[in-house]
Order: structure tokens, then C-alpha cells, then sequence
């Protein structure tokens, strides 16, 4: 057998696996729903990691006001 005869066969066959797939998952809609929304969670995430920077010049500026033992360095305390 040549090469691309091979190809075309695994190509076949995984297709042929991905539509087995399917029709086994209609008898189970909600976890085929779980499955999609975790698959859309897992993409978000990668986006967002790959998209959004935090400023490492400001790492504390967040946790100085939220801490209620420590008063914001805007505002000291007589």
C-alpha cells in the first residue's frame, strides 16, 4: 500500500470514529452540554492568557486597599 492510500484510510477511519462519537453522545445531552461549555472555558482561558498582560511595575496596588488591617497609603492615619 502507498503512503497516501494509508493517509486516506486513517483519515477515513477517524471520521468514521467522530461520527460513532456523536450518534453514542445524543443519548446523553447534558453531558455533551458539560463537555461544550468546559471546551468553551478551556479556550477562553488560553485567549485571555495569551491576550491580557498584568502590569508587573504595580503587582500590590490591588491587595493594599482590600486588606482591612492595613489603610490605604492614600489616606494615613492620624
Amino acid at each position: 500500500m502507498s503512503r497516501d492510500t494509508l493517509v486516506s484510510l486513517a483519515l477515513a477511519a477517524a471520521f468514521t470514529l467522530g461520527c460513532v462519537g456523536i450518534h453514542g453522545a445524543r443519548k446523553h445531552p447534558d453531558a455533551v452540554t458539560l463537555a461544550l461549555v468546559l471546551l468553551l472555558g478551556f479556550l477562553a482561558t488560553v485567549y485571555v492568557g495569551q491576550h491580557v498582560k498584568l502590569d508587573a511595575r504595580h503587582p500590590t496596588w490591588q491587595h493594599e486597599a482590600s486588606h482591612p488591617w492595613i489603610p490605604p497609603a492614600s489616606h494615613p492615619t492620624m
